[in-house]
């Protein structure tokens, strides 16, 4: 049976009551009412953002898109277009799947324009998606402008509060007069839960006694508990996300978008910091075991990349002909001397030269760096958003004018529906750049902080990051007794 449903999906952004699943309900069943129809069946998608959420990780979508393939649904209400998608590609998915199955879409809501059947339908359905995605990236970019906020001031913007802690708003009133001398500046900021602290306190300083290399960590935490009843509901993996958290000498250290906030709070630490690197290393030294077998074998990096400079003398602008060094088990061997050099030292020496070369330009000449790398990788970028925006423009007006021309028979007119094709393509392709802009813009601020920059560390990158650093180098030239390295323009001497 043909039945008329209504989807809905909530909103991650809880504020905006219009996204609440119950208002949009009511909406569209005013508007079915409104219209006499009886409505079947209710879709409801939960808490699903539409912005970075595919139509495979949707169950409800799928199923209500099942049902209009099966020729089980006529009629679809939806408050408005962007509860389906937020993304263009996705909204036009979907669109064209319920339209094949012959599903009449309807909006609720008073200010949505509905659907108009043809190829100038089709180029108006691209407009108002488009619009949708730029305001639910607007939506995330102000939610996390606000996350970030609250981080830099000590608010836990993640997930709930670390065992040991409590929020102020979530205490009764007689708790918050044992917290009376603290002044509180928000409702959020993570408060110590002393009944909590002292079983975190006697965590770490019973496994820094208990600790013994030979043991397993099961073996640590029954040792633990037999000192201590307080442990008892303490797990293994408990001690290994536990022990290594900064908030328990006073530090919330957190990452959101893209950036890392350093809050420290003294009236956060319940551990002091000689027993809480203790236990990090000796945790450290347990697990090492695991990590040892599971560690891939070492990629060596530099492979095809070192000249010899004994075989070849140093010389200006030389491109061709360059003898360079080839892997040979553990060494770097010149595939026309064979002089060697240990892969993994040579590999260090190489990247600790680049991480501290990085460090230096970032520090004394931020300006000039900025501007060297915004040339190469930011100018190109914005020069194609400007032309596609032109073509774009070109394309509306074209459409304007055959609809204008053709008001009897435009839905026939094959140029109307190139045009459209055309304005689909090109619009896929400025929403593809303005979004690398718009993280390429991101990172450059990130850079300038230093933040990133001054965490770099050979122990800490992985070999995907190694190699897009090695990539600011143009040549890597050894001899016995210095090794000289030729940089990209951008981070030149």
């Amino acid at each position: 049976m043909s039945k008329t449903v209504i989807y809905s999906r909530q909103s991650l952004d809880k504020e905006k009551q219009k996204n609440s699943s119950d208002v949009q309900k009511a909406e569209c069943l005013k508007y079915a009412q409104a219209k006499g129809w009886l409505v079947h069946e209710y879709f409801d998608e939960g808490d699903k953002s539409a912005r970075i959420t595919g139509i495979e990780a949707r169950p409800v979508l799928q199923r209500l898109l099942f049902d209009a393939k099966e020729g089980n649904i006529s009629r679809l209400i939806v408050y408005k277009r962007d509860r389906l998608a937020r993304n263009v590609e996705q909204y036009l998915m979907i669109l064209n799947g319920l339209q094949a199955a012959n599903v009449e879409i309807h909006f609720a809501a008073d200010n949505e324009p509905p659907i108009i059947q043809g190829h100038i339908g089709e180029f108006v359905e691209i407009i108002l998606a488009g619009l949708a995605q730029q305001e639910g990236e607007n939506i995330y970019r102000r939610q996390t402008e606000a996350k970030q906020y609250l981080a830099s001031i000590g608010v836990k913007v993640f997930g709930p509060p670390p065992f040991g802690f409590t929020l102020w708003k979530k205490l009764s009133e007689e708790e918050k007069k044992v917290y009376k001398n603290l002044a509180m500046k928000n409702d959020e900021k993570l408060l110590v839960k002393k009944d909590e602290a002292v079983i975190v306190k006697q965590m770490y300083e019973q496994f820094n006694i208990h600790w013994s290399k030979e043991k397993k960590l099961k073996e640590i935490l029954m040792e633990m508990k037999k000192h201590d009843k307080d442990l008892d509901e303490i797990k293994p993996e408990d001690l290994r996300q536990m022990i290594p958290r900064e908030i328990y000498k006073g530090r919330l250290i957190q990452k959101v978008g893209g950036e890392t906030f350093d809050y420290k709070d003294e009236n956060w630490r319940i551990i002091d910091e000689d027993a809480w690197e203790e236990a990090n290393w000796k945790l450290s030294l347990i697990d090492s075991n695991i990590a040892d077998k599971e560690k891939e074998p070492y990629q060596a990096l530099l492979v095809n990349k070192i000249r010899c400079s004994y075989c070849q003398p140093l010389k200006e602008n030389d491109e061709e002909g360059k003898i360079f060094f080839t892997k040979k088990n553990s060494y770097y061997r010149c595939i026309t001397c064979g002089r060697s050099i240990p892969i993994i030292k040579f590999d260090e020496h190489v990247m600790k030269r680049l991480i501290s070369h990085l460090k230096e330009m970032a520090h004394t000449r931020f300006d000039s760096l900025k501007r060297l790398i915004e040339v190469r990788f930011l100018d190109r970028p914005l020069k194609k958003e400007k032309e596609l925006k032109k073509v774009l423009l070109h394309f509306e007006q074209e459409i304007h004018e055959q609809v204008k021309n053709n008001l009897n028979d435009f839905e026939d007119n094959n140029k109307v529906a190139d045009l459209v094709d055309q304005y689909k393509t090109t619009h896929k392709k400025l929403l593809g750049i303005q979004t690398s802009i718009y993280q390429f813009k991101t990172t450059i601020t990130e850079f300038k902080s230093f933040r990133f920059i001054e965490e770099l560390s050979l122990e800490t990158l992985p070999n995907k990051h190694k190699e897009t650093l090695l990539g600011t180098l143009d040549e890597i030239i050894y001899s016995d007794e210095e090794s000289v390295f030729k940089y990209k323009d951008f981070i030149a001497n």
